[in-house]
């Protein structure tokens, strides 16, 4: 048999990257282009590694309603593909489905696209010979809520059967459940591989026949895709044995670390550990660029000292390059040990006048009269609720106020 392929999904071609105003113009040309360039280097993959086929497991675009310029750039990668001998099978998914714009273009005859109205067969042979045999539906609409992997059963043949299938399997919460299925429905089918797409996270769900697979995103987007992302080369022996490999494509890595640095107690403390986060940062992403964010939780001293000589705005400064390949820190987010920070300063002396009211409750009494002076002595009506919150404060629970103010210390963060 003797099979080489390569299994990806979720492109998400021209995606906007919306809310990245604030970053210098050159590093967001390059996160706004990292899906294309994510796309290439999937290209190339396909072409060193010579591989038969690619499977893309549908969203190869952001949306329905998919620029020419992304189409476009789409058909030179899979022209390219064929010009090498190298055939494409695609489907398309709930961002990309059959009913948004698609232009009229000419696609080269190794590029095969399912329809949205039932599950097709489409036979790889290589030397005359049947090798695999491919099977696969796409979206017709955006919202598919029917399971798809029912209709999936494989024909009398007996070449390596592939599913491709954009679909949540289990009922990912993290994910729309469109075209939901079961491992079970998968199982009945017959398939000895399944490749998926939908779910953002790389997953091996099963590595036995039939194995399945989430391949991931090319490309992360935000900071809830963090992490290497990629596709899986797939190689099937003589006798169907399947072997995987996964390989990273992303451009732009993203990042999002929440580190406990109670034990830090001086600035040296807090640089020390940090400069060891970005080394090893770096050192992941082999020559990639990077942006991240961290989510640091310190000691209230050293917040104050934070706070005071605005000191998280130069730590950004400190992790910041813009060449390419860039290193971005984008933001800091400060989780005060035991006590709120807001942006607000007022939040801080607040917090420290309930600490002294608590210990101190005739000093309470003292700045009740003082507040109430002006209405006592020149007001009427404010003479009378004066005279009743007088009289009532002796039965309101101070302490148990002054308790609720400061349990709200621990939900806090700023961030710079």
């Amino acid at each position: 048999m003797d099979i080489r392929f390569i299994h990806a999904a979720d492109l998400h071609l021209d995606t906007p990257f919306v809310g990245l105003s604030q970053l210098p113009p050159r590093i967001r040309e390059q996160i706004q282009e990292s899906t294309f360039q994510a796309y290439q280097r999937l290209i190339q993959l396909c072409i060193d590694e010579q591989v038969d086929f690619l499977l893309l497991a549908g969203d190869i675009y952001n949306s329905a309603d998919r620029s020419l310029r992304a189409q476009l750039r789409f058909k030179e990668g899979l022209e390219r593909l064929a010009s090498c001998g190298i055939s494409s099978y695609i489907i398309h998914g709930n961002h990309d489905p059959l009913d948004g714009y698609r232009a009229r273009l000419t696609w080269p005859e190794q590029v095969h696209f399912f329809s949205g109205e039932e599950v097709e067969s489409i036979p790889y042979r290589k030397n005359g010979r049947e090798l695999a045999r491919i099977y696969g539906i796409s979206y017709p609409t955006h919202h598919v809520m029917d399971n798809l992997a029912i209709r999936f059963q494989r024909e009398e043949h007996n070449s390596y059967a592939i599913g491709l299938l954009h679909s949540n399997v289990g009922g990912d919460t993290a994910h729309d459940n469109y075209a939901p299925c079961s491992m079970a429905d998968l199982q009945r089918s017959g398939m000895d591989y399944w490749a998926l797409g939908h779910i953002h996270v790389g997953q091996i769900l099963r590595k036995d026949k039939p194995v399945i697979i989430y391949p991931g995103n090319l490309q992360g987007r935000s900071f809830k895709e963090t992490g290497e992302k990629g596709c899986y080369l797939v190689e099937v022996d003589s006798v169907g044995k399947t072997s995987l490999s996964f390989r990273g494509l992303d451009v732009v890595r993203w990042f999002d670390s929440q580190m406990d640095l109670t034990i830090c107690q001086t600035e040296q403390d807090l640089l020390d550990h940090l400069d060891r986060e970005m080394d090893n940062w770096k050192q992941l992403v082999k020559g990639r660029s990077v942006i991240g964010r961290l989510r640091l939780k310190i000691t209230e001293e050293l917040a104050a000292i934070l706070r005071k000589h605005n000191i998280t705005h130069d730590l950004l400064d400190r992790y910041r390059e813009i060449d390419t390949p860039f290193f971005w820190l984008q933001a800091i987010h400060v989780q005060v040990s035991s006590v709120l920070l807001e942006e607000d300063p007022f939040l801080l002396e607040m917090q420290t006048w309930v600490h002294r009211l608590k210990e101190e409750p005739q000093l309470l009494q003292e700045l009740l009269q003082e507040a109430s002076s002006p209405l006592r002595h020149e007001h009427r009506l404010g003479r009378k609720w004066v005279t009743w919150f007088g009289e009532g404060d002796r039965d309101w629970n101070w302490n148990e106020e002054l308790e609720r103010l400061l349990g709200h210390r621990e939900k806090g963060e700023w961030k710079s």
